[in-house]
């Protein structure tokens, strides 16, 4: 992005510009180890990082229904605990029935999904109207190509969970145009982040699910600083027609998402030695277990298979 063109989210943000937290964060250029993880949080932070994931095995395995209802119709936010900063335990709630067996897909907003400014630009998919100390301004929305069948699709799929480091009052109605198929089950804002050294980094480890079934999508490595082995990084979207990067995407989630472990075609993806199919594809679903998920038989007997 140019340093010099106006996005919405610095217009949104103009009255908490003499705040000492900056409104959005910086966005570093790499990926932070473990040792500035210690230097920022303490060694007591890393070790119970580090004890989480050796752990993970450990998560009790989620009862799946005999059989899976339906998706609700209408919109829900199955979010228990908005902000990292207040109260204890996870920030989602327990996993719906519908999505019993699906890994968690969370999903950044801005640069990844949509680009926003405050300037009027010709064809947007949204006008939306954001109030700021009392003043009406209006962002203009543009969808990233291939963004409506990348959550469509991935919805049948995974439990999609949008995590933005963008305030409520910008993205939350921003998010009732973009998702009217109602595939978002859970929605956090900024104040579920955790500010660390300018960025709003995206913790992971507070979510409340199973690390080897989660991935995080984002365009800045600064987001998942905490949990890098989760991430599948995309590109920086601005207004590109031609961008097909939410294909490519569409494609690789659905091919990995029965591995026992997403961590590991993750980082074979990001070192380049993934490939195709070597994963089961598209012809079996398995629940976060490992177990091929079959929908004609009982509780009783998908539990035998385990």
């Amino acid at each position: 992005m140019s340093p010099t063109s106006l996005t919405a989210r610095s217009v949104v943000e103009a009255a908490y510009a003499k705040q000492a937290v900056p409104p959005w964060g910086s966005r570093h250029p790499s990926v932070v180890h473990m040792n500035m993880l210690a230097h920022s949080r303490g060694a007591a932070a890393v070790a119970a990082h580090q004890l989480a994931i050796r752990t993970a095995g450990e998560l009790p395995k989620s009862p799946i229904p005999k059989t899976r209802p339906e998706p609700p119709v209408t919109r829900i936010n199955n979010v228990r605990r908005a902000a990292s900063s207040t109260g204890s335990g996870p920030l989602l709630a327990p996993v719906l029935d519908c999505d019993i067996g699906k890994p968690c897909l969370v999903l950044d907003l801005d640069e990844t999904l949509v680009h926003s400014v405050f300037k009027p630009v010709p064809n947007p998919d949204y006008v939306l109207p954001v109030e700021v100390e009392g003043v009406i301004h209006y962002v203009y929305v543009c969808k990233r190509p291939g963004c409506d069948i990348f959550l469509e699709q991935l919805g049948k799929i995974y439990e999609i969970v949008i995590f933005t480091a963008s305030l409520t009052k910008y993205a939350d109605p921003l998010l009732d145009l973009l998702d009217t198929a109602n595939t978002i089950r859970s929605r956090l804002f900024r104040e579920a982040c955790v500010y660390h050294e300018g960025n709003f980094v995206k913790d992971l480890s507070l979510l409340g699910r199973d690390a080897r079934s989660t991935i995080i999508v984002d365009n800045s490595p600064a987001s998942y600083l905490f949990q890098p082995e989760n991430a599948l990084a995309c590109d920086t979207f601005i207004d590109d027609p031609t961008d097909r990067e939410l294909y490519v995407l569409l494609e690789f989630l659905e091919e990995i998402r029965n591995a026992p472990d997403l961590r590991i075609p993750l980082q074979q993806w990001a070192n380049g030695t993934y490939q195709a199919g070597s994963f089961g594809g598209n012809n079996e679903k398995k629940d976060v277990n490992g177990v091929v998920w079959d929908e004609n038989i009982n509780e009783e007997e998908q539990e035998s298979k385990r």
